[in-house]
């Protein structure tokens, strides 16, 4: 997109009788200006990639079950990502704990 797009794009009004605003843990800050309040918040997870020796992980589906805290989701390079815990009211931190830095 050109600059001289998105300058028109952004002078532009549009009305919608809804609107979906696909900016993660960011939603409620960008819409605030525009009086709208979102119940959205960043929240800290703890995530371990793995690798899968001589696995074709990239047909492997999707892990999210129903009411639980935790998933599987496989890469094609042999690779896997498992995540649990969520901590909201953590804001954005960027810090590393001790297993990313030990691992």
């Amino acid at each position: 997109m050109s600059d001289a797009y998105a300058h028109d794009l952004m002078s532009t009004v549009v009305v919608a009788g809804a609107a979906i605003f696909g900016t993660g843990a960011s939603s409620a800050d960008l819409c605030r200006p525009l009086g709208l309040k979102l119940e959205a918040e960043p929240q800290r997870c703890q995530i371990l990639h793995l690798r899968v020796a001589d696995a074709h992980t990239g047909t492997l589906p999707l892990i999210v079950p129903v009411l639980r805290d935790y998933y599987l989701l496989a890469f094609p390079d042999s690779r896997v990502a498992t995540g649990a815990t969520r901590e909201s009211r953590s804001g954005f931190d960027y810090r590393l704990d001790i297993c990313q830095e030990l691992c």
